[in-house]
């Protein structure tokens, strides 16, 4: 099996179904990207003005609409009660309305916390994964596109992501195509680190100190076929000392909970994914997140199944 050619899997629809009709990334909570959905009660006398996180925002005051994105800063306007309506928050513990004193609107609020508070709120994290729907469907990695009964197109998603920061010495797996021969690892400077030929392997795996990777500098990493060509030319950064040490020391809390094998690697992928998406802007950990859930019995642990399918979109809709 081509480790790049990822065959039907399951991934989630519920919360994210229109983030990801529309091509968007779910594994970002910034500007410019939605912080919750309306999904009940807007038929009526139920209005937005767009604040300025919204994309192309002028200001403008719209009908709501079923499935309709909010972002941090909207102003939802619905009478006679703001609460009649249904809203499915992308990230709960942190994103929600706060409405007036009337309760005729609310302001769409992004609580971004301090790093490395986020683990207290392990527990509500896991009934928010816990929410999200698993549907059959095709993805890329693999394949994209196309009835789900034809074989779509196969393109090359490269793995382990485009721009990910790495934590400690945790090794990186790197998956290969069909006519993949040469992983080739550069620094910031264009000089070229590290040359593997990975010719007839389908994953190759390095450690970040092979790499010579050093805090907050910007590696490039590309596999190339025979001819030099390749697919893409993706980042791989060392996280700074500070938040690694934050993230390191919060996995070490959750081994201490003295939980199955099973939940310990559950809820530090959930973490790792959470940290990802309200950092985005210097964190991306979903790589390691999958690694953790990759061989897991996902009949018997359907959050690791999402978490998988998190990582797979995570990786096609990056920018």
């Amino acid at each position: 099996m081509r480790s790049c050619e990822l065959v039907s899997r399951c991934i989630f629809i519920g919360l994210f179904m229109v983030l990801l009709a529309a091509g968007l990334s779910y594994a970002q909570t910034e500007a410019q990207n939605p912080v919750g959905m309306i999904t009940d009660g807007y038929d009526e006398d139920c209005h937005v003005k767009r604040g300025p996180n919204a994309p192309d925002s002028r200001g403008e005051t719209i009908k709501c609409g079923w499935m309709m994105d909010l972002y941090e800063g909207d102003i939802v306007t619905k009478t006679p009660n703001v609460n009649k309506l249904t809203i499915k928050w992308k990230l709960p513990p942190y994103t929600n309305g706060v409405p007036d004193k009337n309760m005729t609107t609310m302001r769409v609020v992004f609580n971004k916390p301090e790093k490395g508070s986020i683990l207290p709120k392990i527990a509500d994290i896991k009934k928010y994964f816990g929410l999200l729907e698993p549907v059959h469907i095709r993805i890329p990695g693999g394949a994209r596109g196309g009835d789900s009964n034809e074989e779509p197109e196969k393109i090359f998603i490269p793995t382990p992501g485009c721009n990910i920061t790495v934590l400690g010495n945790y090794p990186i797996t790197f998956t290969c195509e069909k006519v993949s021969k040469t992983l080739v690892i550069t620094d910031d400077g264009g000089v070229k680190i590290l040359q593997k030929n990975i010719a007839g392997k389908s994953t190759i795996s390095i450690k970040p100190g092979d790499m010579r990777l050093k805090p907050g500098k910007t590696t490039t990493w590309k596999i190339e076929d025979k001819t030099g060509k390749s697919f893409k030319t993706c980042k791989i950064r060392q996280l700074n000392e500070n938040i690694a040490n934050q993230v390191t020391n919060d996995l070490k809390e959750i081994d201490k909970k003295n939980l199955s094998e099973s939940e310990t690697k559950t809820q530090k992928a959930m973490y790792l994914q959470t940290f990802s998406d309200i950092f985005g802007d210097e964190v991306d950990l979903y790589w390691l997140s999958y690694e953790l859930v990759k061989n897991l019995n996902v009949n018997k642990n359907n959050i690791a199944l999402i978490i998988q399918d998190r990582y797979l979109d995570h990786i096609i809709n990056e920018k």
